[in-house]
Order: C-alpha cells, then sequence, then structure tokens
C-alpha cells in the first residue's frame, strides 16, 4: 500500500463561532493556538493510496513514477507520499483503473502502524466511503475476511461504487446499524475500526458546511454516538483483539475523554497509543486515534456470528461457463469449490469466496465480485468484474492512449483498425484495467457504466 497527498488550493474562511475558538484556547498552548489559527489560511492538500498489486501492470518504477508528479515522502511506513500538482485527481485514468485511492493525508493515520497477518476478520464500522476500508483491503490476503458497514444506505451505495473500482473480492457491505451487527457477530472479529461521526473540526479548513454546523450540542450529541459504538465493537472484539478508534475532531468529549469512559467501564481493555493530529503539525485537516486492546481476563470464548445464510437463487453453472469461456481463456479457477462460489442475487451473478457468508438479520449491499449481470433475456459481463481479471488471461486486451482513454471515460464509441467482430473486449490503459467494450467493425461500443463517466 502506498500513500500520497496532492497539493490543491488556498481556501479562504468564513468566521468560525467564537466558542469554537475558545475551547481551541482551552486546548492549545498559546504558541500552537496561534499556529493553528495561521493553518486555518494554509493551502489544503488531498492524499491517495496506491495498490501494489496493480502498480506492477505499470511496466514503471514507482520512482520513476513519482518524479513524474514530483512525488514526496509523507511518512515511511510502506511507503506514503505527497505531491505538488493536481495530476492526480477523480477524473484520472489512475482513480478509474482503482490504481489509487484519494484520500484526505491525516485520515490515513490510524491504520499506518497496525501490524497485518494477512488473514484476520476486520470490520470498519462506519466505512464510508472506504478510504480506512481500502487501507484494511490492501493489508488483507485471500484468508482474511474485510466487514464493512455504514448506516446510511446513500453513503453505502458510495462506498459500494469505491470498493468495486479497486477489484477487491474478500469483503461484504452492509447497511446496518451497531446493535445490528452486535447481535449478529459475537467475540468474532480480529481488528474493529471505528471511525466515528463526529462535529468535524478537522474540516474546518476545506469545508464551509463544517463551520457553519458546528455547535457545542452538536459536540455532546456526538459523544453519546460515539461511545454506543464503542460499546457495540465491545462485544464482537475477540481476546486480545485490536480496537482503532478515531474522528476527524479535536474535541475531548469527542476524543480523549470518549476513550477514558469505555476505558472505564472495561478493565480488560488497554490503550495501546493514541495521537492527536493538527493542522499545523503534518500534512493534512486533522485526526484524533486511539488504538486500544482487549486481553482475556474475562475470559470470553472466540466465536463464529450467527450464520442463517440466505438462500440465493440456484446458479447454472453452465450459462456462467459460456459467457466467461468468450472473454476469458482459462477459466478453470473461478470454479475451484475449494475457495469460491457462484451465487444469483437479484438475478446477477456472483464470485464469492466461500470465507464470505452472512445473516438474513442483516441488510446486505454487495459482496465479491459481480460476475455477470442480466440485460433483458441474457448475460453480460459485469464491469466489477473487469476489475478483478488478470489481463493475460483475457482474449481480446484493447490498449488505448491518451486521447482515446479521455474519450472512453466520457463515454463515447471509438474506431478500431479491423474489420471484425468481438462481443467483449477488456479496455486498458499504460497496462491497467479500465473496463468493458464490445467491437462492431471498426467501431468499439463503450459499455462503461454512465454513473461511472465524469471525464
Amino acid at each position: 500500500m502506498l500513500f500520497f497527498c496532492l497539493f490543491l488550493y488556498n481556501i479562504s474562511m468564513e468566521k468560525i463561532n467564537s466558542k469554537y475558538l475558545d475551547r481551541m484556547k482551552i486546548i492549545l498552548s498559546y504558541d500552537d493556538y496561534d499556529l493553528y489559527l495561521k493553518s486555518l489560511n494554509d493551502d489544503v492538500f488531498k492524499g491517495f493510496t496506491m495498490s501494489k498489486s496493480k502498480f506492477l501492470n505499470l511496466k514503471i518504477s514507482i520512482d520513476n513514477f513519482l518524479n513524474n508528479i514530483d512525488g514526496k515522502v509523507l511518512y515511511e511506513t510502506d511507503k506514503y507520499y505527497y505531491i505538488k500538482s493536481n495530476i492526480i485527481n477523480g477524473k484520472s485514468p489512475f482513480f478509474h483503473s482503482g490504481l489509487i485511492y484519494i484520500q484526505e493525508p491525516s485520515a490515513s493515520y490510524p491504520l499506518k502502524d497496525i501490524k497485518f497477518k494477512g488473514n484476520e476478520k476486520v470490520l470498519d464500522m462506519c466505512a464510508s466511503p472506504g478510504g480506512k476500508s481500502v487501507q484494511f483491503l490492501y493489508n488483507l490476503d485471500k484468508g482474511g475476511i474485510a466487514v464493512l458497514n455504514e448506516f446510511d444506505y446513500k453513503r453505502a451505495k458510495i462506498l459500494e461504487s469505491n470498493i468495486e473500482r479497486m477489484g477487491f473480492i474478500n469483503y461484504i457491505i452492509l447497511n446496518n446499524n451497531s446493535d445490528d451487527l452486535s447481535k449478529i457477530y459475537k467475540n468474532y472479529f480480529d481488528i474493529i475500526l471505528i471511525d466515528a461521526p463526529c462535529s468535524g473540526e478537522g474540516m474546518f479548513r476545506k469545508s464551509d458546511d463544517a463551520r457553519r454546523q458546528w455547535s457545542e450540542n452538536l459536540v455532546y450529541s456526538c459523544s453519546e454516538i460515539q461511545k454506543k459504538l464503542l460499546e457495540d465493537a465491545y462485544s464482537m472484539l475477540k481476546n486480545n483483539g485490536t480496537l482503532i478508534y478515531s474522528t476527524c475532531t479535536f474535541s475531548k468529549e469527542e476524543d480523549e475523554l470518549v476513550v477514558e469512559y469505555f476505558l472505564y467501564n472495561h478493565k480488560n481493555m488497554s490503550i495501546i497509543t493514541q495521537n492527536k493530529i493538527f493542522p499545523f503539525m503534518n500534512i493534512g485537516e486533522g485526526q484524533y486515534y486511539a488504538i486500544l486492546k482487549k486481553d482475556d481476563k474475562e475470559n470470553h470464548k472466540d466465536c463464529d456470528y450467527l450464520n442463517e445464510k440466505i438462500r440465493n437463487k440456484q446458479v447454472d453453472k453452465k450459462i456462467i461457463k459460456e459467457c466467461i469461456s468468450n472473454f476469458l481463456i482459462d477459466i478453470d479457477e473461478y470454479f475451484d469449490e475449494n475457495l469460491y462460489r457462484f451465487e444469483n442475487i437479484n438475478d446477477n451473478i456472483y464470485l464469492v469466496p466461500n470465507s464470505i457468508n452472512y445473516n438474513d438479520n442483516l441488510n446486505v449491499i454487495t459482496y465479491g465480485i459481480r460476475v455477470l449481470e442480466k440485460k433483458k433475456n441474457r448475460y453480460e459481463i459485469a464491469h466489477h468484474f473487469s476489475h478483478f481479471v488478470n489481463k493475460s488471461n483475457v482474449k481480446n486486451v484493447i490498449e488505448l492512449d491518451e486521447t482515446n482513454i479521455e474519450k472512453y471515460l466520457r463515454g463515447e464509441s471509438l474506431y478500431y483498425n479491423q474489420d471484425k467482430s468481438i462481443d467483449n473486449c477488456l479496455i486498458t490503459y499504460r497496462g491497467l484495467n479500465i473496463g468493458l467494450g464490445k467491437i462492431n467493425r471498426k467501431m468499439i461500443k463503450n459499455h462503461y457504466p454512465k454513473g461511472l463517466r465524469n471525464f
């Protein structure tokens, strides 16, 4: 996993609530308070993580890539960087390919020093839009499972779009409250992250809404929600499991005092580290995080969740084989029943790791890889599948140059220099999987999803 930052622009400040400033004078020393006020008019940075596995397809060294975009080291663990340009953004083909995930720089810190084995069961309780979820998934291998939960349905759908672009398979996205989760999962997770809803004081430099919405009442109401989230997380955490609590705010009522309250009520939890990052201290908007450990003093038995699996429609594997054999050279690995199963969900066909199961009391958004989509009376290769396959196993790959990739991402049809017809081809840019197309005579029909076209 790599992390970068990119410089954007100076944002002028609106008037900030005087009660907030009074509170900050208590939190900070005189000199630090002055530095904080000055930092509110400093330039805003954005960051991004980068997939090491996808980067291998670029056929360029990381150093050369960084030189092209003036990359700098942000912090040393696993090499994290920032850049002083706007080359990398949400319209970039690098973004559309899933090579990068744009994330606020200081938001990456809570997970940066966690040591992963790769086979952990992890829970991101408040996962949207997905930056920390992506960090989790970068660190898991096929034996690991990421349960990504988002209470707000619209935000859960944003999370779905972001995770699908990255090409991960070993995850499930849920749309539940913490009560629902704690009834299903008991002493189950190795690592739980609560990136808690908060008063958003760390967003003041870049968000007019955050400044306008702030109030002391908001601070106190968020504090109560945060305590409840921690309580529910406790029941889901294994013995010797790790609990990470983070916010993008600075108030002690939502940060240190919430953690102190939690530790007072759970004597078998201990604090490993905590840190509060202010914008004058680092590149980024600000973050508080605490890493906690659960010992086995209470001797709870680790257990699986209540597994009442939903029964999906039967899957006709002959149809799957017919569809993907026209697209792939070798299909055998997807039919390895020791690793995967196919499931029919809302008439779409998904490839799911056997390690992923779920309970019919959970609101499931998606999981695994959507391989086929039902279109009228036939199945077609799903866009999601194009981000998962190895391009060396695809029969027809079309590499686009700078001009044509922009046209493709706008949804335009493209000229093809051969007179042939091919149902499915993989579109790539600089060796990175981007999406699908269909060749009809000398034209490439664009299959890039309409909702993703933003060029």
